[in-house]
């Protein structure tokens, strides 16, 4: 067999067929894959939902709307507004970006929140889901206009040791949830 000869266009060629199949692998591992993607994003964000709301019998997906640029979901038990969850996202993390999905009570008290997607840091800033600090923002009764803060900024809320970036985040994110259900909440009245 004989062999190509060493040549920059031969190079090119090699190196261009290698590129495209390449990309044409990825591509199909894309779509083979993007299904269940979707189905375990959406399980992952159910479980969310259901941790942070009360009791409800409608179909939050359905009744999703948009506050103040947030995805709000509002829970009906009996066509009684029951409650609502907000995905609050934040830039202020660590690693970037931070999503919390809150759940609120028409009264004003947080239900429960938990950060559903972050880049924090494994073994510091990722500790905002443990219970030590996320057990501080279950049955928080909040006014309209209230800003959750960590200790160190005034606030009531013990950031995680070693990770007060993204403690700030967590409650930002919290805050911002808590705006957009306050504003729901004043228009659902």
């Amino acid at each position: 067999m004989k062999q190509l000869q060493s040549s920059f266009v031969n190079m090119l060629l090699v190196l261009s067929v290698i590129s495209l199949i390449s990309a044409g692998l990825l591509a199909a591992t894309f779509e083979y894959t993007k299904d269940d993607i979707a189905a375990n994003q959406l399980a992952k964000q159910m479980a969310a939902l259901d941790a942070v709301l009360p009791q409800y019998d409608n179909d939050l997906l359905a009744d999703e709307i948009r506050v103040d640029g947030f995805s709000l979901f509002p829970a009906y038990q009996g066509g009684e507004l029951v409650g609502a969850a907000v995905l609050g996202i934040t830039e202020q993390a660590f690693s970037g970006e931070m999503q919390v999905m809150a759940g609120f009570s028409p009264d004003g008290t947080l239900i429960n929140s938990i950060a559903v997607r972050h880049a924090e840091t494994p073994g510091l800033g990722s500790k905002v889901n443990d219970d030590g600090f996320a057990g501080q923002f279950r049955s928080l009764i909040l006014e309209p206009g209230q800003v959750l803060e960590v200790s160190k900024d005034g606030g009531a809320i013990d950031a995680v040791t070693a990770a007060t970036i993204s403690s700030r985040a967590y409650c930002d994110a919290v805050s911002l949830a808590w705006k957009s259900a306050a504003s729901f909440f004043g228009g659902a009245q």
